[in-house]
């Protein structure tokens, strides 16, 4: 410990602290001399407890007390002085001793209690970031990276109803932003046969296969898109400010993504994969905009791609309104998925990518005679 006290005083900081230290008592000692001689009341020594406070604030624990000796020893001699060169007598120093000590206590005390203070700032400082870390990881998906559906859940729908809010805001209009026809696209990408690549080649190959489709998903999409983890092998894709001329191009620009070329599977084989996708995009109804909201919309999708899949796979359905929905008082609109498609006629699906094939499997050039070859996963259509 005397090592490290050493050390400390010895470095450039420590050099500076003791200079500050003995400034700081040096100047108390005169101004408490001068003090003294200006009241002629041992009153005036109450005013020590100043610089020994602020040398245990300002120089820890130890300032504390090395300023109380140091005052106590400039007292002695001033007494001693003033006195007619007689040294005080102990009766005569306890008091002063007693003094001292206290108001060291209280330095000391001070330095303490901001020492815990920096300590809880910089502990509850840890404990944000890790917080704040944690609550990342709870909304990534460990294996795609990929965000899940808790973020989806908690922010993706946020977005949406400010979206849909902005539009309806004549402010946005007065501010000259353009949203017409701009619509926010939501999307619902299901991995065709991946039940057959983890019967096949095993889970970890299925894991794979997801990991590569889901950055094929990632780079398809704008930065400012967002591509989830929906659960299982489907993945939520949301694209705002999207005008309603580009939304065909851009659900065939993911499945074109997916099937342009194979999906290596393991090391040694390679194998074409598809996705189905359902869309649909908010505000579905103009003149409604809040009649469908995001979570809504999602079931919309989930049911459009659920027609995708029962249609051949490897192909998309984008949910739409009817030109005759337009009319439809707010009050009629149907408040179920199903009633949607079967008993309002409001909603009708446009087919895109349905002529489409997935590539053909492609085996990956290995010295090996061994090399594995995964057929097509897909059933001729």
């Amino acid at each position: 410990m005397l090592k490290d006290l050493v050390a400390g005083i010895a470095s450039r900081s420590g050099i500076r602290r003791t200079l500050g230290f003995f400034a700081l008592n040096f100047a108390a000692c005169v101004a408490l001399a001068f003090l003294l001689g200006l009241v002629k009341s041992n009153a005036a020594l109450a005013a020590s407890i100043i610089p020994i406070v602020l040398s245990g604030w300002l120089f820890g624990k130890l300032g504390a007390a090395l300023s109380a000796l140091f005052i106590f020893c400039a007292e002695a001699a001033y007494f001693s002085v003033t006195g007619g060169g007689q040294p005080p007598t102990l009766q005569s120093m306890v008091p002063g001793i007693l003094t001292n000590t206290v108001y060291g206590l209280i330095g000391i005390a001070l330095r303490v209690v901001h020492d815990m203070s920096n300590q809880i700032k910089t502990l509850n400082a840890k404990l944000l970031a890790k917080n704040k870390m944690l609550q990342e990881f709870s909304f990534k998906d460990p294996l795609t990276g990929l965000h899940n559906r808790r973020y989806a859940n908690e922010f993706v729908s946020r977005i949406a109803s400010t979206f849909l809010k902005q539009i309806t805001t004549p402010e946005v209009v007065s501010r000259g932003i353009d949203l017409t026809g701009k619509v926010m696209l939501v999307m619902i990408a299901d991995v065709d046969d991946i039940r057959t690549v983890n019967e096949r080649f095993g889970q970890e190959a299925g894991d794979r296969t997801l990991v590569e489709i889901s950055k094929r998903i990632r780079d398809a999409i704008r930065f400012d898109d967002s591509a989830m983890r929906w659960g299982g092998d489907e993945f939520l894709v949301v694209c705002p400010m999207v005008r309603k001329a580009n939304a065909y191009q851009v659900v065939e620009k993911i499945l074109e993504a997916v099937r342009s070329r194979p999906v290596p599977v393991d090391d040694a084989t390679r194998s074409s994969m598809s996705i189905s996708v359902g869309a649909v995009w908010v505000p579905f109804m103009e003149s409604h905009p809040f009649a469908v909201s995001f979570d809504f919309a999602v079931e919309l999708a989930e049911k459009a791609l659920q027609v995708a899949k029962r249609e051949g796979r490897n192909q998309a359905r984008l949910a739409m309104a009817r030109d005759d929905a337009a009319a439809m008082p707010l009050e009629h609109v149907p408040k179920s998925v199903d009633d949607f498609f079967d008993k309002s006629g409001c909603c009708h699906l446009v087919a895109i990518g349905a002529n489409a094939s997935p590539a053909a499997p492609v085996r990956r050039d290995r010295p090996e005679p061994s090399a594995r070859f995964a057929p097509s996963l897909h059933p001729a259509r």
